[in-house]
């Protein structure tokens, strides 16, 4: 049974799960160079359905979840997560859509989402985001939620990847929760078995 984290209007998020479906879905996602252009996978992951599902069996206890499967309706359209909330207690929020999702407000209804259940779900003191400096939906989507560019820094890959990585130039986006502009975007109960989420001093 797939027990969603939250809903919105027309997104169901849930915590991946180690079948066949899921599993596509990452790998499809992962080793596309359009969706991993700009965390620096220029030709995508490169990465095995094994090894995928290897990574969602170690991390289905995490409470902090990297693999959350994004439905709409019957539809696996992409994966979103939930961080750790870091030194400064704040969570990284991030998203990945399959091509053919976007442009259709999904970014939004998602973006929305995770910022509003970190709000009432979770101890740490806001959110966080990194885009890339090129991925300029992504930033006005942060700026949306009410995030403010608080700087700037640049990811470099392990010289060992070089072959099939790039750098990150990328902005740092804070808001805290008073800051969050929240947009009422989740609808029904949060299920209690996927709301229990320590604070970042607690870890």
């Amino acid at each position: 049974m797939n027990i969603p984290l939250f809903q919105t209007k027309r997104l169901l998020i849930r915590k991946a799960r180690p079948n066949h479906e899921d599993i596509q879905l990452l790998t499809t996602l992962w080793n596309h160079p359009e969706v991993m252009k700009y965390v620096g996978f220029p030709k995508g992951l490169q990465i095995s359905p094994e090894d995928v599902k290897g990574q969602v069996l170690r991390n289905e206890e995490n409470p902090y979840s990297s693999f959350l499967i994004v439905e709409e309706k019957s539809d696996k359209i992409g994966q979103c997560c939930i961080g750790i909330p870091d030194d400064e207690d704040l969570h990284n929020i991030d998203f990945k859509l399959l091509p053919q999702y976007w442009r259709q407000g999904y970014g939004k209804e998602l973006i929305s989402g995770l910022a509003e259940w970190i709000c009432k779900h979770s101890c740490a003191k806001g959110i966080k985001g990194t885009p890339h400096k090129k991925n300029i939906a992504s930033q006005n989507l942060f700026e949306w939620i009410g995030c403010k560019k608080k700087g700037e820094d640049i990811y470099h890959f392990p010289e060992t990847t070089n072959t099939f990585t790039c750098s990150v130039p990328h902005y740092i986006y804070t808001a805290n929760k008073d800051e969050v502009r929240i947009k009422s975007a989740l609808r029904g109960p949060v299920p209690k078995e996927e709301i229990s989420t320590p604070s970042h001093s607690s870890i």
